[in-house]
């Protein structure tokens, strides 16, 4: 398995790729558009056959250590899954589960607090 960080201007992605060079999981984020004390996670995605065994959990903090070493105060997201493979319910509780917290009156807007 390799893990791959790519950056560019405005998305950092951290892919795992099998041997075989297929992507696995991933996920992307950047620095937040309004808020430059924020890194915002834009999404997230783990293969079938490897949810829930901590690959989300691990991808998730490791933006939270990117946010935190480089001097950023937050990392917000937005709940919604577009493929109907989870529920947003059992998103939330699984980014709740990771520190997040819904932020306002939409429960779909989470963030973690450095």
């Amino acid at each position: 398995r390799i893990k791959l960080h790519c950056y560019n201007i405005l998305y950092i992605f951290v892919i795992e790729i099998t041997k075989e060079y297929r992507m696995k999981n991933y996920i992307d984020y950047s620095i937040d558009d309004c808020d430059d004390d924020a890194i915002t996670i834009n999404d997230l995605y783990i293969v079938e056959g490897e949810r829930k065994k901590g690959k989300g959990k691990e991808l998730v903090k490791s933006v939270i250590e990117y946010a935190r070493d480089n001097g950023f105060l937050k990392v917000n997201l937005f709940v919604n899954c577009t493929d109907g493979s989870i529920s947003n319910d059992d998103l939330i509780k699984f980014y709740e589960s990771c520190g997040f917290d819904s932020h306002g009156d939409c429960s779909e807007l989470m963030e973690y607090a450095i």
